[in-house]
């Protein structure tokens, strides 16, 4: 059996291709900032980010925006004093 209509694989890696960097500049998608988003990595465990996706989804945010209000100290984000977490080893 011969597949003659397999796509090839791409050579960019993600988000690297000229279209998908487009998209997040492009006349259609007005810039909320001065700059242009970047793309970063957070590393995080399944719970931790699920709990941030959902604190996004309540304020009506996407993830990336919510980094994007914290970092700009737009949206404060505060400890609860009563939850003690603690560093040391047991």
């Amino acid at each position: 059996m011969l597949l003659t209509n397999v796509p090839k694989k791409s050579s960019y890696k993600p988000g690297e291709h000229p279209r998908s960097q487009e998209n997040l500049i492009h006349e259609g998608r007005p810039s909320l900032y001065e700059e242009n988003k970047k793309r970063r990595e957070v590393l995080a465990t399944e719970t931790g980010w699920e709990g941030f996706k959902q604190i996004a989804r309540e304020l009506g945010l996407s993830a990336s925006e919510l980094v994007e209000q914290i970092g700009r100290r737009r949206l404060a984000v505060s400890k609860d004093l009563s939850i003690e977490i603690s560093t040391e080893e047991t």
